[in-house]
């Protein structure tokens, strides 16, 4: 069990008669850092996992899918209860729980260093009724007690709805509603876009091309004052910063064909082929995470096939090197992953798993350098989408609570974790959680299948995020000085 936070405690509040306001207030009361739990009656464990991954916004139909125990899904649910910043853990009808449900709600609590207030009816004659202050002090809680009237004072209606019941409140929604852009090339992108739209339209866009060429441009020069940007900076760049995050396609052009501007000038060619992305190629250029699919992906129980899912789509490869992410490579909010590349690029690293079987994915398998790992060590943090950010937190706060430190790895096998690699296994994971949100990524095909599955090197050829998008960058000729400039 885990130690007490300085912030968990247990208040029973006393509904005197099981009195039918309780339930009409409690309905009332989710919202930010605050879930309401309705214990299933006379249910086991399981069953109160489930209702408690149902007020997180979970899909509780995944302890049975996922073949989870009552303990595992309950540790789940302390991840994502933590990770969710949950402060206040409302259980209503506590006089019908037995005492070990409410050591499980005890122990639940300090996970999450929440306030625990147990509605319960201590008049109501029922057999399985509990003394619920011996078992909750037992279990190292501080226990307090509260008439209703003083909890509806200490716990107010909130007034920000809860975005878990509908996704769409804090959806981002593009300033104008762009109609279908031409797909001319950059150099005739705005000479087509003036015969072809309104004025008005014409300068919103105009602005906003003029905006990112000049944020551009000063990306640019930032970079070159460090020596230089590199292929990985800009694909970086453009997924993290900006044609990643773009709310909409006709947004994601516009913004490329100015980064195309900016770059140009720089001497770098940046080349989009749009013939073989479908009908809308301008919704390709995008991320795939959006509010709707990081919604979808937070419903998991399981943490590992939820973060490893999000960074899989994130980066737009398949789990290859996964296994070397370690806790410290991670954020705390989930907002950031950077693994370091060593100093000696020769020297290789050592992977978390000590041996492997005959069935190796590496060859040797403690030989790797970060060459083989381009999408992983980058030269600069991973900024991550922020609808994922509360799922890839919930996953390392997981990991702590099962006794991992820093340097332990993110994932691990699910069977012989620390001798085996975690990564065939998290495939899988991401293939079945992608098949559930309706996602079918290309670099996710099987090995029969002719793209390959960009799991194995040395066997296929793996998809990076720009080859996605028909995005190339080539580095054109030094240009040459202009005698008119001052030197």
């Amino acid at each position: 069990m885990p130690e007490p936070t300085d912030q968990a405690r247990a208040v029973v509040v006393l509904n005197p008669g099981d009195h039918a306001r309780a339930t009409r207030r409690l309905h009332a009361l989710p919202g930010p850092g605050r879930i309401v739990v309705h214990p299933t009656p006379g249910g086991s464990a399981a069953d109160l996992a489930r209702n408690v991954l149902a007020a997180l916004g979970k899909n509780p139909d995944h302890v049975d899918q996922d073949k989870l125990t009552a303990l595992a899904a309950m540790r789940h649910a302390g991840a994502h209860a933590s990770a969710a910043g949950v402060r206040d853990l409302v259980v209503d009808r506590g006089h019908r729980m037995p005492a070990t449900l409410l050591r499980a709600l005890a122990e639940l609590t300090q996970r999450a260093g929440a306030t625990l207030w147990l509605v319960h009816a201590p008049d109501t004659g029922a057999k399985s009724v509990v003394t619920p202050h011996e078992v909750l002090t037992g279990a190292g809680l501080p226990v307090t007690v509260a008439t209703f009237t003083e909890f509806t004072e200490q716990l107010p209606v909130p007034t920000v709805p809860d975005q878990r019941t509908n996704p769409d409140v804090g959806a981002p929604w593009p300033v104008t509603d762009w109609p279908e852009l031409p797909l001319a090339d950059f150099p005739q992108f705005l000479t087509v876009c003036r015969r072809r739209l309104p004025g008005d339209l014409f300068q919103a866009l105009r602005f906003l091309l003029d905006q990112e060429i000049t944020t551009t441009r000063s990306w640019a020069g930032t970079q070159r004052r460090r020596g230089g940007f590199t292929h990985d900076r800009l694909l970086a760049y453009l997924r993290d910063q900006r044609l990643g995050p773009a709310p909409s396609g006709p947004v994601a052009l516009i913004r490329l064909r100015a980064i195309q501007i900016a770059l140009l000038t720089q001497g770098h060619y940046l080349r989009w082929n749009p013939a073989e992305l479908g009908p809308d190629p301008a919704a390709r250029l995008t991320g795939v995470i959006t509010a709707k699919v990081g919604a979808a992906i937070a419903s998991v129980t399981d943490t590992a096939a939820s973060s490893a899912t999000a960074l899989a789509l994130h980066l737009g490869t398949s789990t290859h090197g996964f296994g070397l992410i370690r806790l410290t490579h991670l954020a705390a909010d989930g907002s950031r992953l950077y693994l370091p590349p060593p100093a000696d690029p020769e020297a290789g690293i050592l992977a978390p798993w000590e041996k492997e079987g005959p069935f190796s994915l590496y060859d040797p398998p403690d030989r790797l350098y970060p060459r083989d790992f381009p999408h992983l060590f980058t030269p600069d943090p991973i900024r991550l989408p922020e609808p994922v950010h509360r799922v890839l937190a919930a996953h390392r706060s997981y990991r702590q609570a099962d006794g991992a430190g820093e340097d332990d790895p993110l994932f691990l096998h699910p069977t012989r974790p620390g001798d085996h690699n975690p990564e065939r296994g998290l495939r899988e994971a991401v293939l079945r959680t992608c098949h559930r949100l309706h996602l079918a990524p290309a670099w996710l095909h099987r090995t029969h299948c002719r793209h390959g599955d960009g799991l194995l090197p040395s066997h296929t050829r793996a998809f990076t995020w720009m080859e996605d998008r028909g995005l190339s960058h080539h580095v054109l000729a030094a240009q040459r000085p202009n005698p008119t400039e001052a030197p």
